[in-house]
C-alpha cells in the first residue's frame, strides 16, 4: 500500500521471489484500518461504534441511579473510554472528527443521566 495525500495514488511494482506483491487501497492491521490517504475517519468511527457497544453492554450498571454519578463517571472512564482511546495517538484529527468525539461524549453522559 502507498500512503499519499495526492489524489492519484501511484501504482508500484514490488516483487518478492519473482512474485508481484498486491497493492491494496486499505487494510486492517492490529485492529486498525489504514487507508491510502492516511486519514483517521474510519478508525475513529469504528472506535465510536465499539465504545457505544461497550457502554450498551454495561448500561445496567452505568445507568443505575442507586450508584453515585461520580462513581458511574469513573467507571465509564475506566471501562468505556479506554475502548475508545486505544491507539488514539495515531489519529489525524480534523474539525469533523472532533465534533464526532464531542457528540460521543455527550451521548455517554446523556445515557448515564438518563436524559433523552
Amino acid at each position: 500500500m502507498v500512503i499519499s495525500r495526492e489524489k492519484v495514488i501511484p501504482q508500484i511494482d514490488i516483487k518478492i521471489d519473482g512474485e508481484r506483491v498486491e497493492q491494496v487501497a486499505n487494510f486492517t492491521y492490529l485492529g486498525h484500518r489504514t487507508t491510502e490517504d492516511g486519514r483517521s475517519d474510519q478508525k475513529v468511527k469504528r472506535r465510536i461504534g465499539m465504545t457505544k457497544n461497550t457502554f450498551s453492554r454495561m448500561s445496567k450498571l452505568l445507568t443505575n441511579r442507586r450508584i453515585n454519578f461520580a462513581t458511574r463517571s469513573r467507571l465509564t472512564k475506566c471501562y468505556v473510554w479506554s475502548v475508545f482511546l486505544y491507539a488514539c495517538e495515531t489519529w489525524t484529527l480534523n474539525a469533523s472528527l472532533k465534533r464526532n468525539i464531542e457528540a460521543l461524549e455527550m451521548w455517554l453522559y446523556r445515557r448515564m443521566a438518563r436524559i433523552s
